[in-house]
């Protein structure tokens, strides 16, 4: 029984040993995480700030205030009007959301895209949706 004893108050020193370097090293990345999260918020909310979304261009011009769309189909186009270069589904949402004061979901959203695009009114290629008759000067004439 005392070698029992033994073996388990040995490797139970051990590990002590072994996880203090362990935790000093956790400490300094959960910092280093934290300042990035903080670096990252920061960025995230600059870029929303000059209305970069998704990686892609600002809107051409100021933002039109629109009256509420009868249709969720209405509302996209109305969106991606303003974004020549199309966004992804989620800043779709995102944008009809703000602009129309909604709370749709995403599981509204995706079907009425995907209408439209086989109604020929949206074009999808590689995530990005996008209207068909704009180039990347912006809306059509």
């Amino acid at each position: 029984m005392a070698k029992l004893q033994d073996f388990i108050a040995k490797r139970a020193q051990e590990i002590e040993e072994l996880l203090e370097p362990l935790r000093r090293q956790d400490m300094e990345l959960q910092a280093k995480i934290k300042t990035y999260e903080r670096e990252l918020s920061d960025l995230r909310n600059a870029a929303k700030a000059i209305g970069i979304v998704n990686r892609l261009e600002r809107p051409l011009g100021v933002t039109r205030k629109a009256s509420p769309p009868r249709t969720i189909k209405e509302a996209a186009v109305d969106v991606l009007r303003d974004y020549p270069k199309g966004l992804i589904a989620l800043d779709i949402l995102a944008k009809i959301n703000e602009r129309f004061s909604l709370s749709l979901v995403r599981t509204s959203l995706s079907p009425q895209l995907s209408r439209l695009r086989q109604d020929g009114e949206l074009e999808y290629h590689e995530g990005i949706w996008r209207l068909p008759h704009q180039n990347e000067e912006g809306p059509a004439k």
